[in-house]
């Protein structure tokens, strides 16, 4: 029952789809109107005109019926050009046939269209054919296969009646294709000559007719010069043999150039000569496609690349020995420039431009190194160069350089960094070549803070009153929280009252930061009054302080107010300030003239 069932299924999509294509011919038929019914049987006339709006047939593929057959309708020889699109067939049928026909005579009268129409269906292993004659004919047939041809066979059908018909696939001719490029690598920003061949073979016992070459994606930086062609045997080494060069006949990223038919067993050789100039953004690989196509051939391919290396690549490199000193020193500085060529061409004449070098830089010696780039260069004594820059500029041809060499500038001198030259300095290296881009790097210098001094005053007590007689020292704490000694600093205490009698001085140091008043120090007995102290304290050295008391006795005469200045200044040039208020009160009737000068005092 189950069976019975499945073959009943089974039937109906059969009759289904038999249906769906009769009514698919049915639309064909409808489609093309009733004039195309009218087109009667044409004979092929004794001179096959010149062709005009050809069918577009191309060789047969698997699993494609597109190409040209021989058959027979009854005992009637015919012949039948067919092109498949999907699952639909067009083209056009000769017939009768003369028994001496052969292929090109077919390629002949299908392509000038003689002969009635044919449209179709192919469903699966079947086709399906209207053949627009008069009346008009049904043809339906099964697909088969050889080793070397396609068969069609079936029964036709029109209103006066039916038989059989079989036609077999023209046999084609078999065409090999190789291509080569030499040299098949450049380098970017080098004109190279660069030549491509194409070899195609017919290894058939059938002419290949009409065979065409096309050389497709040629390189954008690829100029044609000339083209050689050369014929001969599968056998011959037609690269050997010469020929006169023909000149190009397009322009742009193809070649086409027809060779016409190619004899069995026969060759031919196409050699494309020409110059390459890519850039580096041209780097990489350029892929060709040589198609070797024929009427009655399929169509072979081959590929070929150009690979394009970058050419000279320029790199700079560059660090100041050492990158930090410090302000108020003299230091030897050397700038050493490293100028490499990774690519696979040399850089030819190269320069070396050296920018913004900084001010406080005195050079007194070039040297350049030249070596491999995986030598260790700096290691090695370079030869001397007699050149100076001006304004901070250096400007130094350095000649070819080859590829993976490099050539290693050393600028040596000496800086002397003011107080004003704290901070980064940076220095530009550009190297440029006639067939390179230019590359650069920065360097930098920094120049430390030197000394940093800064200073505090007191006075205590700071209020006394008149007619009194008190003990009164001046204090003053000078520190260095720079990076440097701070040297020569000279400390001066001006203003001080001229009621003020001196008695002793004392220098104390230690760590900057710290409450120096209570460590040891260095004590001084001196006698004067009021005016200017000046005080030598020798160097301060770094994050270190000195404090210095000042006392004696303080006799005033008259209410007010005594400002005095406390000032430290080193030999480098840094000064620091400042001011402390000693207040003198009481009663006004005890207020006294002072009418006589107050001498300064010093201390050397």
């Amino acid at each position: 029952m189950h069976q019975r069932h499945q073959a009943g299924i089974s039937q109906a999509v059969s009759r289904a789809r038999t249906v769906l294509l009769l009514a698919a011919i049915a639309l064909l038929i409808a489609t093309i109107g009733a004039a195309s019914l009218s087109l009667g049987t044409s004979s092929v006339a004794a001179q096959i005109p010149t062709p005009v709006s050809p069918v577009p047939i191309q060789p047969d593929r698997d699993g494609d019926l597109s190409g040209r057959y021989f058959g027979t309708q009854d005992d009637q020889r015919f012949g039948m050009a067919l092109t498949q699109a999907g699952n639909l067939l067009h083209g056009v049928i000769v017939q009768p046939l003369p028994q001496t026909s052969d292929d090109a005579f077919l390629d002949a009268a299908t392509d000038a269209l003689i002969g009635d129409r044919l449209f179709g269906i192919v469903d699966g292993d079947n086709l399906y054919l209207i053949r627009f004659s008069n009346p008009a004919e049904f043809w339906f047939g099964a697909i088969s296969r050889t080793s070397t041809a396609i068969v069609l066979e079936g029964r036709w059908v029109s209103g006066q009646g039916s038989g059989e018909w079989k036609a077999e696939s023209v046999r084609h001719a078999t065409l090999d294709v190789a291509a080569r490029v030499i040299p098949n690598t450049i380098n970017a920003g080098e004109t190279t000559r660069v030549d491509y061949g194409v070899r195609i073979d017919n290894t058939s016992d059938r002419t290949a007719r009409s065979v065409e070459l096309d050389l497709r994606d040629l390189p954008d930086f690829y100029r044609i010069d000339s083209i050689t062609i050369v014929r001969g045997h599968l056998t011959d080494d037609l690269e050997a043999l010469d020929a006169a060069p023909i000149a190009p006949t397009s322009v742009g990223p193809g070649l086409s150039l027809p060779l016409g038919d190619l004899a069995p067993n026969a060759s031919v050789f196409v050699r494309v000569d020409g110059a390459a100039s890519p850039d580096d953004a041209q780097a990489g690989e350029h892929t060709s496609v040589a198609v070797a196509s024929a009427r009655n051939a399929r169509t072979q391919t081959a590929r070929v690349t150009l690979t394009v290396g970058a050419g000279p690549e320029l790199t700079v490199s560059g660090r100041p020995v050492p990158n930090i000193v410090p302000a108020g020193e003299d230091t030897r500085v050397t700038y050493n420039v490293l100028v490499a060529n990774q690519g696979n061409g040399a850089a030819e004449n190269v320069q070396l431009q050296v920018a913004g070098l900084p001010r406080f830089f005195r050079i007194d010696g070039i040297e350049i190194v030249r070596g491999p780039i995986r030598d260790n260069l700096e290691a090695r004594d370079g030869a001397p160069q007699a050149l100076a820059p001006a304004d901070g500029f250096l400007s130094l041809p350095l000649g070819d350089i080859d590829p993976h060499f490099a050539a290693l500038v050393r600028i040596h001198g000496v800086v002397l960094p003011g107080s004003d030259s704290v901070g980064d300095h940076r220095t530009t290296a550009t190297a440029s070549a006639d067939n390179a881009r230019p590359a650069s790097t920065r360097m930098t210098l920094t120049v430390t803070g030197g000394p940093d001094l800064t200073i505090a005053a007191r006075v205590a007590p700071a209020q006394i009153s008149v007619g009194e007689i008190s003990r009164v020292s001046y204090g003053v704490t000078i520190s260095n929280f720079g990076a440097q000694t701070a040297h020569g600093v000279q400390l001066e205490l001006s203003g001080l009252p001229p009621f003020f009698l001196i008695d002793s001085i004392q220098i104390f140091r230690g760590p900057a930061g710290l409450d120096l008043e209570s460590r040891p120090g260095d004590s001084l007995t001196l006698g004067g009054r009021g005016g200017t102290l000046s005080l030598p304290l020798g160097d301060i050295d770094a994050q270190e302080a000195v404090f210095v008391r000042v006392s004696g006795v303080a006799t005033p005469e008259r209410r007010g107010e005594f400002t005095s200045v406390a000032s430290a200044t080193s030999r480098d040039g840094h000064s620091v300030t400042d001011r402390v208020l000693l207040t003198v009160i009481g009663d006004r009737a005890l207020d006294r003239t002072i009418d006589r000068p107050v001498d300064g005092v010093a201390v050397n």
